[in-house]
């Protein structure tokens, strides 16, 4: 009587998450360099979280974890009979045994790496806390913010009036980060008038012009800082041009996003990014500027 082959299918699921999980392992971990494309950048920032020496933060090493564990339980209760007699059938062949062997040296190489990567993002000693912030020089022409303040006046560099600035992207409905955002900023400044806060919406849909003097009331703006908005196309637009990630739930308005602060000279000259939204480290660095 001829024997039943064990149906492929589990053996190819199987396959294909491990192949998956390796992929979006090394979209996470994976540096990059100053030349990478922006989106990439953005990309992993929104499915692993603001990030500490390009390392995820806490939910974004869950995602890492549970979501190809899940899978692979899933495979296994589902079709756990022909999973093993599938790897049965493997290993009872030369090439199968080969495939494996090879599959189980990859896994092992491949988790070598990843504590070599979070190894070296900590190499200065300090414990490793995937969601602190890090600081990065740029010193290039800051993007453009061809934006209207609170006031519908245009926006331009002129306006700093010979003062620094930091950059922010936040939101009037955001109920966690970007309050405390903005608190952090104006408590960071103290009663000093600079540096110039500059808060970009990233919700002009309902941010809209006429909207943003009541806002800036709200977040008891100095009459020398900026909240800009526009047309929603103008401002994603600029957001797009600062890099900075962000992704809008359609059905709920909701909006993730990165935390980081720019900081601006006078002339508009963009000289660090602060990723985390560590305000007392921005406004130091634009206090530094400004003397």
């Amino acid at each position: 009587m001829e024997s039943v082959r064990p149906p492929a299918f589990p053996l190819v699921a199987l396959g294909s998450i491990l192949l998956a999980t390796a992929a979006w392992w090394g979209l996470a971990l994976w540096p990059l360099a100053e030349e990478s494309p922006a989106w990439l950048g953005r990309t992993r920032e929104i499915c692993f979280g603001a990030v500490h020496n390009g390392l995820p933060t806490p939910a974004g090493w869950m995602a890492l974890i549970l979501e190809p564990l899940t899978l692979i339980g899933a495979v296994m209760i589902v079709w756990g009979r022909d999973l093993s007699e599938g790897l049965s059938a493997l290993r009872g062949r030369r090439a199968g045994r080969a495939l494996l062997a090879g599959t189980a040296v990859v896994t092992v190489l491949g988790l070598s790496l990843v504590v070599l990567r979070v190894a070296g993002a900590s190499s200065s000693g300090e414990p490793f806390d995937p969601s602190g912030g890090a600081t990065v020089r740029r010193s290039v022409p800051a993007p453009a913010l061809a934006l209207i303040d609170q006031a519908g006046a245009p926006f331009g560099w002129e306006r700093l009036s010979g003062r620094p600035a930091v950059v922010a992207f936040v939101f009037a409905h955001c109920a966690t980060v970007c309050p405390t955002l903005v608190n952090d900023l104006l408590a960071a400044r103290g009663g000093r008038d600079s540096p110039a806060l500059i808060l970009v919406t990233l919700d002009p849909r309902r941010d809209t012009p006429p909207r943003l003097a009541a806002i800036a009331r709200e977040w008891r703006l100095a009459p020398h800082d900026f909240l800009l908005g526009g047309e929603v196309g103008e401002v994603e637009a600029t957001v797009a041009g600062w890099g900075v990630p962000w992704q809008r739930d359609t059905l709920t308005g909701e909006i993730r996003h990165g935390t980081q602060l720019f900081v601006v000279e006078p002339a508009g000259r963009l000289e660090w990014v602060v990723v985390g939204g560590d305000a007392r480290e921005a406004v130091r660095l634009a206090t530094e500027k400004g003397q």
